[in-house]
């Protein structure tokens, strides 16, 4: 019957394989969260905390507070996003960029695929190095892969920046799922937004900071070592900070940004397609004992030529092993194509870049 066969087969090599893609998935945003980044699953995230449960962000000046205090934070990074516009006045494009600390790159452990990235000396003082890094990609688009790029100038929001260095290919920004163009020192804000009191403004929340555990120490001591600067700064600061305190968090929970959001979503994905899998295991084996309640005529005959109970048994278990050990094969070639187109560009979980608003 090699309709029933191939049904058999079919049915458990897509169960097989979009379960296992789904669970990739999933293995990738939570030990994997940051494209590019070696161990990047081993990262926590800062988060300040207000009394009523919500969580404002960090404002850049608790950044420079906390850098210090956490000794059981190595290389603590911070960041924010930005639109910014690019290009001659008449003719500007809509980018996105991070606003980064100076050590950003260096706490991601990262290696730049052309000139160098960002100095934390460059990201000391508001205004003192105007210098971009830019994504690999965007090298690539807009001064197609040329070393000769390096040096050059952007004119972004009306300042010339100078570019110093590229990021390397796969690296996207510590933001998961988003895309970003372009890396600028956080004390260029003052100059690139219009207003922007950010850097002394401890009521200018929305910074991200992330940083991997010492080897010596734990996570509950760098929760301890949170939540007492934050009652230091609450005392210092009550304006800004007497209703704030701090959680560590690892970053693929982190309670801002679409981190949560997607993990919930992939696991109430991977228990919509463990219950496919169970009907179709369930499925499958209605379908092989229907195919042996046929065969009874074939029993008989092989029964009376000889053959025992156990031969007649070892067939039928030779006969599903192999229908098994199809599918599992099966399994493996949509898993390994299922994986690998989730994890291209095109990808659903992946937010795409804007489109460039041209004028």
């Amino acid at each position: 019957m090699p309709g029933v066969a191939a049904v058999v087969v079919l049915s458990v090599g897509v169960g097989i394989g979009v379960n296992t893609a789904v669970f990739s998935w999933i293995q990738a945003i939570v030990l994997k969260p940051i494209p590019g980044v070696e161990r990047s699953g081993s990262f926590y995230t800062l988060e300040p905390k207000s009394d009523i449960g919500t969580y404002p962000g960090m404002s850049w000046a608790e950044y420079r507070d906390l850098k210090p205090q956490i000794q059981s934070i190595d290389e603590l990074v911070a960041f924010r996003m930005a639109p910014l516009n690019v290009g001659d006045t008449g003719r500007t494009e809509r980018t996105y960029a991070l606003l980064v600390s100076g050590n950003y790159f260096e706490g991601l452990n990262l290696r730049p695929a052309a000139g160098r990235f960002i100095r934390p000396d460059e990201a000391a003082t508001a205004g003192a190095s105007p210098i971009v890094v830019l994504s690999y990609d965007y090298w690539q688009t807009r001064f197609a892969g040329s070393d000769a790029a390096i040096g050059q100038t952007l004119q972004i929001n009306d300042n010339r920046l100078t570019i110093v260095g590229v990021t390397p290919e796969y690296f996207q920004g510590a933001i998961l799922g988003l895309q970003f163009d372009l890396w600028v020192p956080a004390t260029l804000a003052p100059g690139l937004i219009p207003g922007s009191t950010e850097l002394d403004s401890r009521s200018q929340r929305g910074y991200s900071a992330i940083g991997r555990l010492r080897s010596d120490a734990t996570e509950a001591q760098a929760s301890a070592e949170l939540l007492a600067a934050m009652r230091e700064l609450a005392a210092a600061f009550p304006e800004s900070n007497g209703r704030i305190s701090g959680e560590l968090r690892p970053f693929w929970k982190a309670a801002r940004g679409p981190q949560m959001m997607f993990v919930a979503a992939l696991a109430l994905l991977q228990g919509v397609m463990l219950l496919v899998l169970l009907a179709v295991c369930g499925n499958t084996a209605n379908l092989v004992l229907a195919r042996a309640s046929t065969r009874y005529r074939e029993v008989g005959v092989r029964l009376s030529l000889g053959a025992g109970p156990g031969h007649v048994i070892r067939l039928m278990l030779a006969e599903n092993v192999l229908l098994g050990l199809l599918g599992a094969v099966l399994g493996l070639l949509v898993a390994w194509w299922g994986t690998e187109a989730l994890r291209a560009d095109a990808c659903v979980w992946r937010v795409p870049r804007a489109l460039p608003d041209q004028s």
